[in-house]
């Protein structure tokens, strides 16, 4: 059970953070595609620290939590151009992520909802996602303002 609660975390996680791609200034293919891997792997690391190795420590989650907040902020400031700005977004995404997080597994353990419920929902999310930020570099749209900076 404690795989499958990671494994909804990471898609909870990318379904809630991953629009916040929009609000960096300087998006490109290669940004994004670098924050989804980033996101993928701080997640997973954070969860397999908190599940196996600290058991649900809640003092750990905090500190887990504030690293992956200022990682992601570090990494995201360097794509925008503004460190105020990136650590914002960070700020922001995180939050959202870890509080709506919390509601949907308390949803998904604590009611009569299922783990494949949650899972297809989530996964729903993140393809939709995925294809409204990937749709408008797969026509072109934006390479003008591209080649004008």
């Amino acid at each position: 059970m404690e795989i499958a609660s990671i494994l909804l975390g990471l898609m909870e996680t990318l379904a809630l953070e991953m629009p916040f791609a929009f609000f960096i200034r300087k998006r490109r293919n290669a940004a994004i595609i670098f924050l989804l891997l980033l996101e993928i792997s701080s997640n997973l690391a954070f969860n397999v620290l908190y599940v196996f190795i600290y058991d649900y420590s809640e003092s750990f989650l905090v500190l887990g939590e504030l690293a992956v907040f200022l990682i992601e902020g570090s990494f995201i400031s360097r794509f925008d151009g503004s460190r105020a700005r990136g650590f914002a977004i960070s700020l922001v995404a995180n939050s959202l992520s870890l509080s709506i997080g919390f509601w949907l597994n308390r949803l998904v353990f604590k009611t009569l909802l299922s783990f494949e419920i949650g899972i297809v929902v989530s996964t729903l999310i993140l393809v939709g996602e995925l294809v409204v930020l990937a749709y408008p570099r797969l026509l072109g749209v934006g390479k003008e303002q591209e080649r004008s900076r």
